[in-house]
């Protein structure tokens, strides 16, 4: 018997519905945390196969550089040993193609990478550090300020990203100008620059003068608040000078804002001698790919990806999303992938138990080498 043609167009809605919802999941930025990213350019063809241990490596040392604040990374605690396994820590991966050339998007699970660094004795950000605003003047003559979009800030801003650290440079429009000229920046004088930082809400600001020369020269000081903090003065080649003010920025926050694991008496804590068990996805994060994979056991002790059976509509998902956002614990609930009734959930952070919290939702079996729920509200 035919059903009616109300019935089916309210399931043929349902499902676009889903459809729609999963793809905004999947979006890039869509919701997502942007602490595990990390861009690598592609030389060797368009891509499209799963990244190799040498490009993930690559990556996740990168990230650890951002999350530590150091420059160098190799020798700190627990550093080895991530990067001796670099799949676990990835829970997705694209390409992206702009133009002629291709990039690999990386996403980490930069929250557990920075928690298992922190066990094992390394020096983490704790938090974000502040963002740092850059009054800048550069060029012969009286020289031009340095503005946000000017090549010589996306350079600056760049290099100290690696370090996780953030530069602003600023708008220097007309209400720039108003309260601040060329020479209070040059001769450090510290009323007018710090009345005129006030509208960015940055606490510190660096002001910098690179003059031309036959070998230029860089002068330049950080401040937080009133207090010159640290300040240089050098010349050489342009590069090397902005990327050594970056490097005294970056070491000067991480001093300040850096944390290491210590007991209560004030000695180091005894780094862990293993790596966290948790499960992290590996696969790629495009509507239309296969599934992202998990490496380790999935057990309800031990889970990142859920897989789970009997979501047939989009009232079926958003109580599923719902009630695994209220267990105990859970910080985030991404729709990874959809196929059929059957839906793959990430879970943030890892290593929870969720399941046992959630009504309705049971094991039923297995699916690609993993457990298999079913959700029964």
């Amino acid at each position: 018997m035919a059903r009616p043609i109300e019935a089916r167009w309210t399931e043929l809605m349902t499902r676009l519905l889903c459809c729609v919802l999963l793809l905004l999941a999947l979006a890039p930025g869509a919701g997502a945390d942007t602490l595990g990213q990390v861009s690598l350019p592609v030389n060797d063809g368009p891509g499209g196969e799963a990244p190799g241990d040498e490009a993930l490596r690559d990556g996740l040392e990168r990230l650890t550089r951002r999350l530590t604040g150091r420059a160098e990374v190799a020798d700190l605690p627990g550093v080895a040993g991530a990067l001796a396994t670099p799949d676990r820590w990835l829970q997705a991966y694209r390409y992206q193609q702009a133009g002629d050339a291709t990039r690999l998007e990386l996403e980490f699970d930069g929250a557990a990478l920075r928690r298992y660094l922190a066990n094992q004795g390394a020096p983490v950000w704790r938090g974000e550090p502040p963002t740092v605003l850059v009054w800048m003047v550069a060029g012969s003559g009286r020289g031009n300020v340095v503005s946000a979009g000017d090549d010589l800030a996306d350079a600056m801003t760049d290099v100290a990203a690696q370090r996780g650290v953030t530069l602003r440079f600023p708008a220097w429009d007309e209400q720039d100008r108003e309260g601040l000229s060329v020479a209070d920046i040059r001769g450090r004088f510290d009323e007018p620059v710090l009345a005129a930082s006030r509208r960015y809400g940055s606490g510190w600001v660096a002001t910098a003068v690179l003059y031309d020369g036959r070998q230029e020269t860089l002068n330049w000081r950080l401040m937080e608040g009133r207090e010159t903090v640290t300040q240089d003065r050098d010349s050489g080649e342009r590069g090397a000078l902005l990327s050594g003010m970056v490097t005294a920025v970056a070491d000067t926050l991480n001093e300040r804002y850096g944390d290491e694991i210590r007991t209560a008496d004030g000695q180091q804590k005894d780094p862990p001698t293993a790596l966290p068990t948790t499960s992290v996805g590996t696969g790629p994060a495009v509507a239309g790919g296969p599934a992202p994979s998990a490496t380790g056991p999935d057990s309800f002790d031990d889970m990142t990806l859920l897989a789970v059976r009997g979501v047939s509509s989009l009232r079926d998902l958003t109580a599923l999303r719902q009630a695994l956002s209220q267990a105990p614990g859970v910080a985030s609930v991404e729709v990874r992938s959809l196929d059929g009734d059957q839906v793959l959930i990430q879970l943030s952070p890892a290593g929870l138990a969720p399941a046992r919290d959630v009504a309705g939702l049971s094991e039923c079996g297995e699916s690609q080498g993993r457990a298999l729920y079913c959700w029964q509200p």
